[in-house]
């Protein structure tokens, strides 16, 4: 049988098939000199055996030469890959690629830990932002080598949302306690007034990982935009360009979550003034009716006692009521100024009671406006106006309703500065009643509407929105005389009485020349931010933006025991005039997206005329948490 053509086809085959004759021969050579039985090797049963074995040994070998070989390209490649550390250096300041500036709540009074990012009860932080992706897995050090703040570093896996500063974040660090206090031979600068208040992190980074660096201040209300020096050491890293495909995606999202913050600051702000205007109308009108009530018992008193006064008491008596006449019908202008550590503000106030309307309704014009200039630049004007159409109901209740309208404009300063403009009108209705003597309860409720047009810009995007606040606020108020008893010993009926007899105490009313009024303002409002239509500009490229609505809540609490004196024997100069002294509680909480809850202590000092319609000085100091304000005013009333 002769051997296939597919095993000679083969060279090595062919070589085998050389061996095997070889081998066959030798064989059958010492099979006839042994003389053993005939025995004959057919080699065509030992060549695919042969063959298939030939093959698995060079296939073994050939194997065995490519791992070697990529034993050794691996070993190569590996040393290749081994670099030396490097240092990359970086301004992280508005306009840069990749990097992000804002603000976010959180923090606290202090940041120094990671779970402090939860804490919202302080002003927000300002932040400058820039991702990186390392090359290599290992060990990197970055921090700041210089910035104009005592600064805080936290670092950030994946993402970094300023509307949920806790979320991603693995690492933080506020001061190097000890040398050194950089990595890698930068030259370390200071950080605010001194060299270890500039952070620094030591952490094991993943290769392709992108992460975000955000750099912050310790104390809330601090300015980090105007640049800071960032540094990495360690393997090489990709600075703000590696991440350019996922941020050109995210940055839609990123535009509509700054403007939505934007909004709400702007929202937040303008619900508040809101509030203070339609609180001091309706203490205004509080004075009205309280004066209004007291005028016509002093006057049913006067009658009563005209027989019995001296001709000097009656003369006295007779001009009272002229002059409480007077001061009633008269315009009052009031201009205020206030100066805080955080802003300088001016306002004031008119007050005007027109000719009577149909029945016994009065119309009564109130008008407000106010101008105030921020620590960090923030400026606004804003003018506030309500016309009102109000009627007593007896000598105990004084209902009323109005129409008013609002108009003004902000400058905004900080990381996102722009300009604000917004014009509204509202309706509403109130009452002031009297079920005691000298107790009065006030109520209001408002329904109103403002369009806004805002602009903010950083630099690096502008965004465009105009939208609707729909806003109701109501508010109850309380207050009224507190009457002050003494203990009085009833006198002997004669000079005769048996000194061993028992004395009656009874309690008599006290006059000591001042009043005490327990007062208690609440108020609550609510504004829904809506109509929103808002586009972004980036590099000359528009993008429209699709706003969700959003909602604005507050809540004011005052509780004062105010304390009056009546100083008309105390000087000539200005008769019938009060001294207030106002010790106070008070608290506010904000809700839009982000909440602020804050409580402090207050103390108003006011000098007014008898009705305090007007007060000629007044000093206040407050001290809500963190936030200490402290303003005084000199008012100016002229009646035309």
């Amino acid at each position: 049988m002769e051997p296939a053509e597919s095993y000679l086809d083969d060279p090595l085959t062919a070589e085998t098939l050389w061996r095997l004759h070889r081998i066959r021969s030798r064989l059958n050579r010492a099979i006839d000199d042994t003389e053993l039985p005939e025995t004959q090797i057919d080699i065509d049963d030992l060549v695919p055996v042969a063959s298939r074995g030939f093959q698995l040994g060079r296939t073994i070998i050939r194997a065995g030469k490519f791992f070697a070989a990529f034993a050794v390209i691996a070993g190569f490649v590996h040393v290749g890959l081994i670099a030396l550390p490097v240092l990359s250096q970086s301004v992280l300041k508005g306009g840069v690629s990749g990097v992000t500036v804002g603000t976010f709540d959180g923090g606290g009074t202090q940041l120094t830990l990671v779970s402090h990012l939860s804490d919202q009860t302080a002003a927000p932080r300002e932040y400058v932002a820039q991702y990186f992706t390392p090359t290599v897995t290992g060990s990197y050090t970055f921090g700041l080598s210089s910035s104009n703040e005592d600064t805080v570093l936290i670092l950030y896996e994946n993402s970094f949302d300023d509307t949920s500063p806790r979320t991603n974040a693995v690492e933080i660090n506020d001061d190097v306690s000890s040398a050194p206090y950089g990595a890698g031979g930068v030259v370390m600068g200071v950080c605010g007034a001194q060299l270890s208040y500039c952070p620094r992190i030591t952490y094991n980074l993943t290769a392709n990982q992108v992460y975000y660096i955000v750099v912050t201040s310790y104390a809330p209300s601090m300015t980090v935009s105007d640049g800071v020096n960032f540094y990495i050491y360690g393997e090489p890293v990709v600075i703000g360009t590696a991440a350019e495909e996922a941020e050109a995606a995210a940055v839609i999202v990123a535009s509509k979550v700054s403007l939505k913050q934007a909004i709400s600051f702007e929202a937040s702000r303008l619900l508040n003034n809101f509030m203070s205007f339609d609180g001091r109308f309706i203490r205004d009108a509080r004075t009205r009716h309280i004066a209004a009530k007291n005028k016509a018992a002093q006057a049913k008193a006067q009658q009563r006692q005209a027989k019995l006064q001296l001709a000097a008491d009656k003369k006295a008596q007779s001009q009272r009521p002229e002059l409480a006449l007077l001061s009633r019908n008269a315009t009052g202008v009031t201009i205020e100024g206030k100066v805080t550590d955080k802003e300088r503000d001016l306002n004031g106030a008119l007050t005007k009671k027109l000719d009577k309307t149909s029945g016994t309704a009065e119309a009564i014009l109130f008008g407000d406006f106010q101008y105030s200039k921020q620590k960090d630049g923030t400026t606004s004007g804003h003018v506030n106006t309500k016309l009102a159409w109000e009627k007593k109901i007896g000598s105990s209740q004084t209902n009323g309703i109005f129409v008013g309208s609002n108009l003004g404009s902000s400058h905004i300063k900080g990381a996102f500065p722009g300009r604000n403009r917004f014009a509204g009108l509202s309706i509403g209705a109130y009452t002031i009643w009297s079920p005691l003597k000298d107790l009065h309860i006030s109520g209001y409720a408002t329904l109103g509407g403002t369009a806004n047009s805002l602009k903010v810009n950083n630099g690096s995007k502008e965004l465009i929105s105009t939208f609707t606040m729909q806003t109701a606020s109501i508010g109850l108020s309380t207050t009224g005389v507190m009457k002050i008893f003494r203990m009085r010993r009833n006198q002997p009926m004669t000079d005769f009485s048996d000194p061993r007899a028992q004395y009656d105490f009874v309690m008599a009313q006290h006059a000591p020349g001042f009043e005490i009024w327990p007062t208690m303002d609440i108020q609550y409002g609510i504004s829904k931010i809506s109509g929103h239509d808002a586009k972004s500009i980036i590099s000359g490229s528009t993008d429209m933006l699709t706003m969700d609505a959003d909602t604005v809540r507050a809540w004011n609490l005052r509780i004062s025991p105010e304390i009056k004196f009546n100083i008309d024997s105390m000087n000539e100069i200005m008769p019938r005039n009060k001294f207030t002294f106002a010790p106070s509680l008070m608290c506010q909480r904000v809700r839009s997206s982000t909440k602020t809850s804050a409580c402090g202590l207050g103390l108003g000092l006011y000098l007014s005329d008898a009705d305090e319609r007007h007060k000629w000085l007044k000093f206040e100091i407050q001290n809500l948490d963190s936030q200490k304000d402290l303003s005084g005013s000199i008012n100016l009333t002229v009646p035309f």
